[in-house]
């Protein structure tokens, strides 16, 4: 009769253990989450607004959530450029090398308007949207990797055209400066 009371008991304070979790999930999803993260589900490729160039590699977007572009239903995220990282080790000085990318960036995306292409891995392990930026037909990644300002560094399900040219962008660039030493 012992053995029966203490596995009942053991089974009640599983359930509210289990209840307990549950519970504090979905609180997290609802007042958490959900109020400091963007629904970066609602992302789609098209025309972006660049809001701040936070570094070479970092950006914050905003995009419309409807298809007329009304301006009263936007969302807001930070979009991290697949396939480049800032070159922190690379010929200059880190913060140098750096702050010339955020130039270029910044110089960039001022010239015509954004289009967002977004690819499989949508989210990185840091919560950011990840997406390739184009002006003009001009892929701001690939010109970040041709400017030799930052590293390439791709992953697997990441667009393979897109990275084969940026890994060759950053090679000739590679190339000619060991050519001019």
């Amino acid at each position: 009769m012992r053995s029966i009371r203490r596995r009942l008991a053991l089974r009640h304070v599983a359930l509210v253990a289990v209840v307990f979790y549950v519970g504090c999930r979905i609180a997290y999803a609802v007042f958490i989450s959900g109020a400091s993260s963007p629904r970066l589900e609602c992302f789609a490729e098209g025309r972006c607004d660049v809001v701040e160039v936070l570094s070479s590699d970092c950006v914050i977007i905003r995009q419309a959530l409807d298809a007329d572009g009304d301006r009263s239903d936007q969302i807001e995220s930070r979009l991290k450029l697949i396939g480049i990282q800032p070159a922190a080790s690379l010929i200059d000085h880190g913060e140098e090398r750096e702050s010339k990318a955020k130039t270029f960036t910044i110089e960039f995306l001022a010239t015509d308007a954004v289009h967002l292409r977004l690819d499989k891995r949508r989210v990185d392990e840091q919560g950011r949207l990840l997406g390739y930026l184009f002006v003009e037909g001009k892929c701001l990644n690939e010109e970040l990797a041709a400017s030799g300002l930052v590293q390439v560094s791709s992953r697997a399900g990441d667009n393979q055209s897109i990275a084969r040219r940026m890994r060759k962008a950053a090679s000739l660039v590679q190339q000619e400066h060991r050519g001019i030493r």
